[in-house]
């Protein structure tokens, strides 16, 4: 935890429950288990179907996965691409 009034550690989770807001049909939910279940496809869906510029238009599961499977001794800028594309070369 940062000190408080420091609103960067907390960026994420309120992009999160913006997009949440917009993106989950609250208003034909009937009743809390409704209001549960919607939240919960949502979740489901953000995570392993909802693409994400931000990784690469991947989900954050396919992240995880991905960042998962690479060898832990190669940084990951090593792994992600070919030297001579750093160095700005063409290819």
């Amino acid at each position: 935890m940062s000190r408080k009034g420091n609103c960067w550690d907390n960026a994420p989770m309120e992009s999160w429950f913006g997009h949440a807001k917009d993106e989950i049909p609250l208003s034909g939910c009937g009743g809390f288990e409704e209001v549960r279940a919607a939240i919960s496809d949502y979740i489901d869906y953000y995570n392993n179907v909802r693409p994400q510029i931000g990784l690469g238009r991947m989900t954050p599961r396919e992240k995880r996965d991905c960042l998962l499977s690479r060898p832990p001794c190669l940084p990951a800028v090593v792994a992600a691409a070919p030297t001579e594309k750093w160095l700005g070369s063409a290819a």
